[in-house]
């Protein structure tokens, strides 16, 4: 992977929290983004990673345009009642 980082869209919850911990042990610049700036602020002291607040999927846009991430991970659920959004917008920007 090149050193663009990878953004994790529910970076604050469970499954999130384990990606963002995992790619970080392996050297991955993180992007964070979640909804709660102040579990996103205790994420950062603990893995030294950047943060986004932002709501979904109106935020994304304007997160890969600024971001760049080689990567998006998206851990926000519930998964079932979830439309398309997150992935057109990725598409949209080239990010996988």
């Amino acid at each position: 992977m090149d050193d663009r980082p990878v953004l994790v869209l529910g970076a604050t919850g469970v499954f999130g929290g384990m990606a963002c911990r995992l790619l970080r042990r392996q050297g991955v610049r993180v992007v964070a983004a979640g909804r709660n700036r102040a579990r996103l602020d205790a994420l950062a002291a603990e893995l030294d990673l950047a943060t986004e607040a932002v709501d979904l999927p109106d935020g994304l846009p304007a997160l890969l345009q600024r971001h760049a991430p080689a990567l998006v991970i998206d851990t926000c659920g519930p998964f079932q009642q979830r439309d398309y959004a997150v992935p057109r917008a990725c598409i949209a920007h080239r990010t996988p």
